[in-house]
């Protein structure tokens, strides 16, 4: 009803009017300067466009969010946040699914998406084999968070470690640190029907490379004999402690796979009498636990921002446009401070 070039009624009006919420008009709004209806000026006002610039067959896309819920960490939630934000300020419409369970298999995924004519998935990861084969069998472009995997159809947006655990790495040569470990993390193969075998999480060996290569430029000598490989159970890993305790290979700084394994091993070394930082300095990754977000733990951080929107941006991209998958999109980590590491102090003997 409204004539072309005529001030558009305010939102304030509008919400009036039609009685409907304000994050609700919003996004409507956005759907018609999308499709051409309206155009912004910003400090002007909103006014409608001309007929010759509507286009009324522009796309509203429909993202799917699919979520393991059983030990969703903080992060992961406001990473969803964030995901559901990029992907409403971009026009699209979502869809959530979600298994009560992160080691249950989601048989009827294909289906449920089926019947929702979804143009894209976004996927939290999975330890599961079954999971990650309910993922392959949809013939849409998916975006897989923090794994990096091979599918059709599949892209990966990714935690690029080297960065945050080099320059971790590299602050403890600096300090003084000579005896360097590194305990990279297992979780439990659930897909093998036997109970109690276990895999290498799949970035260890990422930030095992970084940690190698900060040693070698420190000059700080690589020593195996203060590796570990262990799942996130306290009674593991404070059995490792005390062993390396006895056996005198325990290590003076500790590079742990995340800040979860971090915290167990500052647990393992207090409940054996070794200060946290004074006797062993460690370092963790991700960012992930409040004790990290507190600063009580060295880390290294990334940038959760970044990946929602390069995640909702590649969904975008091959909704509209096509072409191939297989792109991993990394997003860079950095080295963050924390009280769990300590300065070594050498004393100089000079001779008389």
């Amino acid at each position: 009803e409204l004539k072309p070039g005529t001030a558009f009624p305010s939102e304030r009006e509008l919400v009036g009017n039609l009685g409907i919420t304000r994050p609700t008009l919003r996004q409507a709004l956005l759907q018609l300067e999308l499709e051409g209806f309206i155009r912004r000026q910003q400090g002007v006002g909103t006014f409608v466009e001309e007929p010759g610039r509507w286009k009324e067959d522009q796309k509203v896309l429909h993202l799917g969010v699919v979520t393991w819920t059983a030990g969703f960490s903080g992060y992961q939630r406001d990473l969803v946040g964030l995901i559901c934000s990029e992907a409403v300020a971009r026009g699209m419409e979502l869809k959530t699914f979600s298994v009560p369970g992160q080691y249950a298999v989601f048989h009827d995924l294909a289906r449920r998406v089926a019947e929702t004519a979804l143009d894209g998935l976004i996927a939290f990861p999975t330890a599961l084999r079954g999971n990650l084969d309910q993922l392959a069998a949809i013939p849409l472009p998916k975006v897989l968070l923090e794994i990096r995997e091979r599918q059709p159809d599949l892209d990966n947006v990714v935690i690029d470690s080297f960065r945050g655990v080099y320059d971790g790495v590299r602050e403890l040569g600096r300090v003084g640190q000579r005896d360097i470990g590194f305990v990279g993390a297992l979780f439990c193969d659930h897909d093998s029907g036997r109970e109690g075998l276990f895999k290498m999480v799949q970035d260890t060996e990422f930030r095992f490379q970084a940690y190698r290569r900060a040693l070698e430029d420190s000059g700080v000598p690589y020593q195996p004999k203060f590796l570990g490989e262990l799942p996130f159970t306290d009674e593991v890993v404070d059995a490792w402690v005390r062993q390396k305790h006895a056996e005198g290979a325990m290590p003076t700084a500790i590079v742990a796979f995340d800040d979860l394994l971090a915290l167990l091993l500052r647990h393992g070394c207090t409940a054996c009498g070794l200060n946290v930082p004074g006797a062993v300095s460690i370092l963790g990754f991700g960012n992930i636990l409040p004790e990290a977000q507190r600063g009580e733990i060295a880390t290294a951080v990334f940038d959760l921002p970044a990946m929602a929107r390069l995640a909702v941006q590649r969904i975008q991209e091959r909704a509209m446009r096509g072409g191939l998958a297989g792109l991993t999109l990394p997003v860079e980590s950095r080295f963050k401070p924390g009280r769990s590491m300590a300065t070594v102090c050498r004393r100089t003997v000079h001779a008389p």
